[in-house]
Formats: C-alpha cells, sequence, structure tokens
C-alpha cells in the first residue's frame, strides 16, 4: 500500500490533525514549522502502531511538549532555513531556482522542464520532476512545499494533513507583484540577501525601459482561441512599460476574454502581440495564422507563452524587446505621423464593455 494510502485510509489521529491545523497557522513559518512538522510526524506514525489510549495520550502530551518548546524557542526556529523543498507549481519553481541555496531544491514539476512553458528549462532538467501529487511530493520528505493559489487543493489541503509545511503563493499579475513575489519566496527559503540582490537587478532594468515621450502607439496581445488579456494584467503592464497603449482600454476589457477577430481588425493597432503557436495542429491556434492578420497595417512580434506567464525578473526579456520596437517606430516619420492622427477604436465613458454595445447595437437594428 502506498504512503499516501497509508495516511488517508487508516487516519493519522488527534494529534496529526493537531499538528496540521497548527502548521497551517504558523507565521512566516516555512523554516519555523519544519522541525514541528518532523516532531508532529514522527507521533502521528507512533500513533497507529500502538492503539492503545494511554500511548495515544502520551502521544499528545508529547505533541503539547514539542508545541511549548516551539513557542520559547521560536526564534531560533525561523533561523533555521528550509533544507528539503519542493515545488508544484510552475512559477514557483521558477522563483525557487532563480533565489535557492544549491541542493536546497530537491523537485519542480514538469512542466518547469518545459522548455516552451519555462525560461528556466535547463536548470530544471537537473532535478527529479513531480506531477503535483500528494504522495509523490511526500515522499520527498520535504520542510516546505511551494505552491500556487490555484494549485490542486485536495493536493494542499493532504499535505498539509500529513503535516507538510505549504506555503500558497499568488500570481503576479502587475509588475509591483513581481518584486513582491521575490521577496516573499525569498523569506519563505532564508534568502533574504539573495533576493535583494534580483530586486535590485530587476527595478534597475525596470526603470531603464524609460519608452520615448510623444504619442503612444497601440498594442494588442491575441493568443489561442482569441484571447486576448485585459488591461488589469501582467502582459498589459508590460505593454504600456514599453510605451504603448493597450487596446484592451479602448474595448472596455478589465480582465481579458474573447476578442473576436473582425472587432480586432477594425482597430488595427500599432502593434500585434501574438502568441507563438505550438507544433502541431491545434485548431484553438488556427486563428493565429488567419489570412485577414496578415492585412492589418501595424507590425507583429510573436512572443512565447513563457515569456509572461509567470511574474519573474524574466519578463522583462520581452518588455525590452518591446521598447525596442517603440524606439524603431518613433525613427520612423512616416509611422509616427500614422500613430499621431489615429483615433481610438471606440473611447468609452463608462464601464460597460465595448463589445457588449456592438452585440446590442446589432441587435437594435
Amino acid at each position: 500500500m502506498s504512503v499516501f494510502r497509508q495516511h488517508s485510509e487508516r487516519g493519522m489521529g488527534p494529534s496529526a490533525h493537531l499538528s496540521g491545523r497548527v502548521l497551517r497557522a504558523g507565521i512566516g513559518g516555512a523554516a519555523s514549522a519544519a522541525p514541528l512538522a518532523r516532531f508532529a510526524g514522527g507521533g502521528a506514525l507512533s500513533c497507529r502502531r500502538h492503539r492503545g489510549g494511554r500511548f495515544r495520550a502520551a502521544a499528545a502530551g508529547f505533541l503539547a511538549l514539542g508545541l511549548s518548546m516551539g513557542a520559547a524557542g521560536g526564534a531560533a526556529a525561523q533561523a533555521e532555513p528550509p533544507r528539503r523543498v519542493v515545488s508544484i507549481n510552475l512559477c514557483t519553481d521558477q522563483l525557487a531556482l532563480i533565489l535557492g541555496a544549491p541542493g536546497q531544491l530537491r523537485s519542480v514539476t514538469a512542466l518547469a522542464q518545459d522548455p516552451r512553458m519555462s525560461v528556466m528549462a535547463r536548470q530544471a532538467q537537473a532535478l527529479p520532476a513531480n506531477h503535483g501529487r500528494a504522495e509523490e511530493v511526500f515522499l520527498h520528505a520535504p520542510d516546505l512545499v511551494l505552491a500556487g493559489s490555484y494549485t490542486n487543493h485536495a493536493t494542499v489541503d493532504m499535505l498539509e494533513r500529513l503535516g507538510v509545511p505549504v506555503l500558497r503563493m499568488a500570481p503576479a499579475t502587475t509588475l509591483a507583484q513581481v518584486r513582491e513575489r521575490l521577496l516573499e519566496a525569498g523569506r519563505a527559503l532564508g534568502r533574504e540577501d539573495r533576493a535583494a540582490e534580483v530586486v535590485a537587478a530587476y527595478d534597475r532594468r525596470l526603470a531603464a525601459l524609460s519608452p520615448p515621450a510623444g504619442p503612444r502607439p497601440t498594442a494588442a496581445n491575441y493568443a489561442a482561441n482569441g484571447y486576448a488579456a485585459g488591461r488589469d494584467s501582467l502582459s498589459a503592464e508590460l505593454l504600456e512599460a514599453a510605451g504603448f497603449d493597450h487596446l484592451a482600454d479602448d474595448l472596455g476589457l478589465s480582465f481579458g476574454g474573447f476578442l473576436p477577430l473582425e472587432l480586432l481588425v477594425m482597430a488595427d493597432p500599432d502593434l500585434l502581440v501574438l502568441a507563438r503557436a505550438n507544433p502541431g495542429a491545434a485548431r484553438a491556434e488556427d486563428i493565429l495564422r488567419h489570412p485577414a492578420l496578415h492585412h492589418l497595417g501595424g507590425q507583429q512580434v510573436a512572443l512565447e507563452d513563457r515569456d509572461w506567464i509567470c511574474g519573474l525578473p524574466a519578463v522583462l526579456d520581452g518588455a525590452e524587446r518591446l521598447a525596442a520596437l517603440r524606439r524603431e517606430m518613433e525613427k520612423k516619420p512616416a509611422l509616427r505621423r500614422e500613430m499621431e492622427k489615429k483615433p481610438a477604436l471606440r473611447p468609452h465613458t463608462d464601464k460597460e464593455p465595448a463589445l457588449r454595445r456592438n452585440r446590442d447595437e446589432e441587435a437594435a437594428r
């Protein structure tokens, strides 16, 4: 029987469930919870071997003693960084690869090893891969698991019930949050100094983008199934930092959604950022090869999903490329004149999306 089923089917005993709750309530606390997790995990296993009530009571007493010792020595425990870290999210994989000490990271997801999805695929391929299942993660005996907000909740809950400390990190949706996630991961890994160095380099690169003054060209991004990111997204902030206005502002798209090809052609943005199609024949990506896109008047550039799917310093690679395109546009007088006289597709003054207004107008006809 697998370790996973042993823990889930036989029951973990009151002390183990208590330890899971204590670990979830811990602050900052991946490193500080690790010694207690190991202590409490041993108590839970012993309870299963000895089913007598006296031993259960003794184990609960030892756990209480461990908790009091942990409270008394909290400062010392917090100073000890985790030594066996497992990541089960693509973005936390790469954060840990950037910040982790040698040997600290024990496993990353298989996605991190895919060069189409990860900017750190080569480094990730040196580590064992996991598929985000609680059983395989538990076998690594981690003292910290890094997960995302949307990581499979069943996996995270099971790991916490087994006494494994889990840090759930929200995705970065702004350039400021890229900095915040780096510092958060640095604290969890006990690598604050390394995180500060990476953040300082990130800030210098961001400040160096410095787009030219004057009229800003309009840019749109377009992906499989006609998906366009909204103005409240990391990709929109990158376009703006590179010196572009985002078409989503004209369309009233806040968080992104389906953008009809006809509306994109009508808008005719100065720059169209296309998701790079994967090899093979996916019908979802047919729209990226549609002949109508070849008749748009603006420039087009293809970026990989990996370039901005995660809030990493590497997002600035794409931003620097876009900023270079913006400077090239500024050097072309004819194109600059077009930008100056080109009106917005449909300036909106209310919060109702332009797409919905267009549908209402069609219905009225």
